[in-house]
Formats: structure tokens, C-alpha cells, sequence
């Protein structure tokens, strides 16, 4: 009856009747602070006592047809949707197969054409190679007929003669004889004798 007479509720549902706590009015300028009893406090264990297990998505139940003819459209329906399925797996599938291709005959003919070039350089420095041997047995042999040139000069000045030339024209390289020795050139000094 209280409750009715409250207007807090009907229709069998109980309810509780607000609990009356002491309105402290805080001074001004001051705070309220909560008092034992004012708040209430709840303990929630944090440990399971029942193990839960994982929630897994529930395939869509299939209809189940009661009549031949339904089953047999049922089966039908789900045969055309794996076939579409294979279907479309397939055109993947070949679908990347053509580019696998084409990505291997790019690959294969810059092979072909690095192999051309590599080749072409390799007869290139051939030539080169010999170019440079002709080149420094040229050099060499410049060498020699200029070496054999500066001991005719050096010969024919020392011996004081226009004709004379040294023995041999091989290109070998040959002193000029030595004259006397100066009597008045002083002897060298035998440091390592006592």
C-alpha cells in the first residue's frame, strides 16, 4: 500500500522504498567529503570458476526440405554455387599462370640480351687486347732501334769517326771501349782491407 500511495510502482514488482540518509549541508567554501556508509562497495572476483569456450561462428543451417523435389533443388543450388566456386578459382589460377608467363619470357629474353652483349664485349676486349699487344711490341721494338741509335751517336762521338758503328746491329745495346785510365786520376780506397 505504501508503495501505491507513493506512486512508485504496480503490477507486482517490488521496490524498495529510497533509504533516507542525513543531509550534512557543508559549510561555504567547503567540501563535503564522503562518509562510512555513503558509498557503497562491490567486490568482483576476477578468477572463473568455469571455463567458457570460444565462441565459434554457427554455420547457416541448412533448410531441410520435406519434399523430394526441394532436396532435390537444394542440391542442385548448392552443386551450381561450388561449381561457380571452382569456376572462378580456376580463372585465378589462369589468370596468374598468363602472367607468370609473360613475366618468364620478359626475364628470359633480357637474358638473351645480356648474353649478346656480354658476348660483343668479349670480342671487343679480344681486340682491344690485341690492339694493346701489336701496340707494345711496337713500343718495345721503338725502343730498341732508338737504344741502338743513341750507342751509334755515343760510339761514333767517342771514337770520333763519321763511319764507324759498333759490331753487331741486333739491336743489342753496347758500351763503347774504354780508354786508359788517367795516371793522374787518384785510385779508390780499399776501406775493407787492413
Amino acid at each position: 500500500m505504501r508503495n501505491v500511495l507513493l506512486g512508485l510502482g504496480s503490477g507486482g514488482r517490488s521496490v524498495r522504498a529510497p533509504r533516507s540518509t542525513p543531509q550534512v549541508h557543508a559549510p561555504a567554501g567547503r567540501h563535503r567529503f564522503a562518509q562510512d556508509g555513503d558509498v557503497p562497495v562491490v567486490r568482483l572476483s576476477l578468477a572463473r570458476t568455469e571455463t567458457r569456450e570460444a565462441k565459434r561462428p554457427m554455420p547457416a543451417p541448412e533448410p531441410v526440405a520435406a519434399d523430394p523435389v526441394d532436396r532435390d533443388r537444394a542440391a542442385r543450388y548448392a552443386a551450381e554455387r561450388a561449381l561457380q566456386d571452382v569456376t572462378t578459382t580456376l580463372h585465378g589460377v589462369q589468370t596468374r599462370l598468363g602472367h607468370a608467363e609473360l613475366d618468364l619470357e620478359q626475364a628470359l629474353s633480357q637474358v638473351q640480351l645480356r648474353e649478346s652483349e656480354l658476348q660483343a664485349l668479349r670480342a671487343e676486349l679480344r681486340v682491344r687486347s690485341e690492339e694493346l699487344a701489336a701496340a707494345r711490341h711496337a713500343l718495345e721494338a721503338g725502343l730498341r732501334r732508338r737504344g741502338a741509335q743513341e750507342a751509334r751517336s755515343v760510339y761514333r762521338a767517342e771514337s770520333g769517326r763519321d763511319d764507324a758503328e759498333p759490331a753487331g746491329d741486333s739491336g743489342d745495346v753496347r758500351h763503347p771501349p774504354m780508354g786508359e785510365p788517367d795516371d793522374g786520376a787518384p785510385e779508390p780506397v780499399k776501406w775493407w782491407r787492413d
